[in-house]
């Protein structure tokens, strides 16, 4: 018989049978009604001849044998059929009284990738399934389920009401593959629904619940308490240092190839850290996946879009003959202190404030895990409010917190040896500290000037810093109390002498002095020592008519030391 002759069966499994099989047909009849031989009918094949495009364990070539019978009972109120596919496949269905209505079926079915369990008894209605695999390729039989889903979705055409079926199922799964990466130990429990399937995922990378709708497109909905992603990741490719090669946990992933879902995920972990509440929507498309409406919640702060009524999106691009994978994503990140992340986190603390917001619009070349510095492009706007920049030196650190390194306004003003005694408490501290950075490859242009406003001075960072270089062409604009830093102002530009004469003048004209002066520095070449050239000081105060003159005295006296 060639395979091709029962496609009037309209079974989606043909689709992967090709070629012809010998088979053997037994019917059994007694001959009188005290016989203890049972009315059948049997047919055996060990498919020679037969390939099997479906995956393993239920792939072979022609020349392979796979056993298959099937039996078929005439006795009782039922006609039973059992049906078993080498050891790897075991079912049995009934049909009883097509009067009672969704409880004329039972069936159950038992699948293994090693040896198959025939120890079952059929539910009084419904469908029970129970599976037991070593390994199992989600991505493999992906195709074959929505081949399946789709060949029902025909079927039910006429939008008839499909019949209501108590069915539950039981699957444990040692090493299961999807998208690239394996779970370990993994157990699936669920039930039919009035609609699709409620399946319960159960392992130490994730738990939660899948809800899957009978048409195929909708969306799968995804709810789970936890989800460590990836998973079984070897925690030593994540803590490598700038000189170390740094691979992407996700290269081998094709985004396109992930299903339609709504996800909501109560406890998320990405690299072994926390990154709390999570909810989007995953859309992919032939040339990737979007993920939209993305919200989150870490420690007090909310990721949202542009408004705190949008959500985030983030595009994953596959990789074409034209281009490679990219990701690009865009938010607001909204909340208090950053410090508690940074110790969640277990990273230094080197930024506390009371209000914190984020804006970005980022892309890089790689997966969403595959952020680095180097590859960055986009903007990133940040404000802050009360706050304090910490002594912790973090110079040497890597990745994106390196940024809050360079732009540490403590480390700058150690640099060019300014007095901020009256600021320092376990840090610099400020009132108001925001800009805006362009990020290209590496590249950090401070294309809105970082401005920190103190209890009693003002700073403002401007330039260019080259991050793979490790060099910086930048100007630093200190505004800065006449009575606490002019005598140090004088030293820096014009010399001690002089500084001794403002000291004195100081002291006499105590009140004129409470004036601003603003101190222009350059600051080049390599990043971790710069040159560091002071421009010019100057006072930047208004100051009454009748205290002009008494004021000009000692900016005459700087000026005269500057000329000699």
């Amino acid at each position: 018989m060639c395979i091709r002759d029962i496609n009037w069966l309209n079974l989606p499994t043909l689709k992967y049978l090709k070629g012809d099989v010998a088979y053997f047909a037994k019917i059994q009849l007694p001959l009188d009604r005290q016989s203890v031989l049972q009315p059948s009918l049997s047919i055996t094949s060990e498919l020679v001849g037969v390939t099997s495009d479906l995956p393993s364990p239920f792939k072979k070539s022609a020349d392979e044998k796979l056993l298959v019978k099937f039996k078929l009972p005439f006795t009782g109120n039922k006609l039973i059929y059992d049906l078993t596919v080498g050891s790897y496949f075991s079912s049995r269905f009934a049909f009883g009284d097509s009067a009672v209505k969704d409880k004329n079926f039972s069936a159950f079915f038992s699948a293994s990738d090693t040896a198959v369990s025939n120890n079952f008894k059929l539910p009084e209605s419904g469908i029970k399934v129970l599976g037991k695999f070593e390994n199992f390729s989600v991505d493999e039989w992906m195709p074959v389920f929505a081949h399946f889903s789709a060949a029902d979705d025909v079927k039910d055409i006429n939008n008839n009401k499909k019949p209501t079926l108590d069915a539950n199922l039981f699957v444990s799964i040692n090493n299961m593959q999807i998208k690239g990466q394996v779970f370990k130990n993994i157990i699936f429990s669920g039930e039919r629904e009035a609609n699709g399937w409620r399946v319960i995922v159960d392992n130490s990378d994730v738990l939660g619940s899948l809800t899957i709708d009978d048409n195929s497109k909708k969306p799968m909905l995804i709810e789970l308490d936890y989800l460590n992603w990836p998973p079984n990741y070897v925690k030593s490719a994540t803590v490598a240092n700038d000189t170390d090669k740094k691979t992407d946990p996700l290269k081998d992933l094709d985004p396109s190839l992930f299903p339609a879902m709504v996800v909501r995920v109560n406890r998320l972990n990405v690299l072994d850290q926390p990154l709390g509440r999570w909810s989007f929507d995953v859309l992919p498309d032939k040339e990737g996946v979007d993920f939209r409406n993305i919200y989150g919640e870490v420690s007090g702060f909310t990721m949202t879009g542009a408004t705190i009524s949008d959500g985030g999106f983030l595009r994953w691009h596959s990789a074409t003959n034209k281009a490679p994978v990219t990701t690009s994503v865009y938010g607001s990140a909204i909340g208090k202190n950053p410090k508690v992340l940074f110790e969640q986190w277990n990273l230094p603390v080197v930024l506390e404030s009371t209000q914190t917001k984020i804006d970005f619009d980022l892309s890089w070349p790689g997966s969403p895990l595959a952020i680095e510095l180097e590859t960055l492009t986009g903007t990133m706007t940040h404000r802050y409010e009360d706050g304090l920049f910490s002594q912790e030196n973090i110079d040497n650190s890597s990745g994106l917190l390196r940024v809050f390194g360079l732009l540490n306004f403590n480390s700058w003003a150690r640099r060019v040896r300014l007095d901020f005694s009256d600021i320092y408490k376990k840090g610099f501290t400020f009132d108001e500290l925001g800009g805006q950075l362009y990020f290209n490859n590496g590249l950090m242009t401070l294309t809105k000037p970082l401005k920190m406003t103190g209890p009693s001075s003002q700073m403002k960072l401007s330039g260019v810093i080259d991050y793979p270089n490790q060099s910086v062409d930048a100007k630093l604009e200190a505004s800065l109390p006449i009575g606490g830093n002019l005598t140090l102002i004088t030293a820096l530009t014009a010399g001690l002498p002089a500084a001794a004469g403002v000291y004195l003048a100081s002291k006499i004209f105590k009140k004129q002095f409470k004036q601003v002066s603003t101190i222009n520095y350059t600051i080049s070449g390599d990043l971790n020592n710069p040159n560091i050239e002071t421009q010019n000081a100057k006072d930047t105060s208004a100051i009454n008519a009748d205290e002009t003159s008494i004021a000009e005295d000692p900016t005459n006296s700087l000026n005269s030391n500057d000329g000699g």
